[in-house]
């Protein structure tokens, strides 16, 4: 089910509704569909920037801020709605920099947290997939450590397990790379061997998974005796 966007005029009105005293924070929100820490947000927000409080800018964090709001969160305990009132940032920005920082386990997995981009390198890609295939986690539990949609993650293991780690690269401006026919012999057979390498790598991965599962169902059934 997908949220509901609340226009900037919407979200004066009902911060106005409730100021006037027209109603509670709860009753307000199930006028226009939300729950009512969204609606407490809003106000938060709204009392001390006003109507600018709304504006659709796009604002880029350092990462100084970024530990700062985190920090208040876990060591001063500033909840997730008193942050995003006093800072003018959106609930759901400030979860995802609280789970993702949470949820790291190292601190190069903590740096992520802080990164400007939201863009993952090809090397943070096959990282990722190392951890479903070879750790053998779920794609959610990826997914959720890394504060990514469980559907982005499925489509990188499958396009590795497809295609290799060319599939991951970020597509760039440049030269376009030369077609076969335009490819000198010996560079037509490197391309070739490194394709079957790759294959061979990706068959050798595939037996991995499928001996995996088979296992988990010979311990279910087990279980099941």
């Amino acid at each position: 089910m997908k949220k509901k966007k609340i226009s900037k005029e919407e979200k004066i009105k009902i911060c106005k509704l409730y100021a006037s005293g027209n109603g509670s924070f709860k009753s307000l929100a199930a006028t226009i569909g939300v729950h009512k820490s969204s609606l407490q947000s809003w106000y938060a927000r709204y009392k001390i920037y006003g109507e600018k409080a709304f504006n659709l800018t796009k604002r880029r964090y350092s990462k100084k801020f970024k530990e700062k709001i985190i920090k208040k969160h876990i060591n001063e305990g500033f909840s997730i709605s008193m942050l995003s009132g006093k800072y003018n940032l959106n609930t759901p920005t400030i979860r995802q920099w609280i789970n993702l920082y949470k949820n790291a386990t190292t601190s190069e997995e903590k740096e992520v947290v802080f990164m400007k981009k939201k863009k993952f390198s090809q090397k943070e890609k096959l990282k990722i997939i190392q951890e479903v295939i070879n750790n053998s986690r779920s794609y959610k539990e990826v997914a959720d450590k890394y504060s990514l949609k469980y559907a982005r993650v499925y489509d990188w293991v499958n396009k590795y397990l497809k295609l290799g780690e060319d599939a991951l690269k970020d597509s760039k401006k440049g030269p376009k790379p030369k077609k076969d026919k335009e490819l000198s012999e010996n560079e037509k057979l490197r391309k070739e061997l490194e394709k079957e390498k790759e294959l061979r790598k990706l068959l050798e991965l595939k037996i991995k998974l499928l001996k995996e599962k088979e296992e988990i169902k010979k311990k279910l059934y087990h279980l099941s005796d």
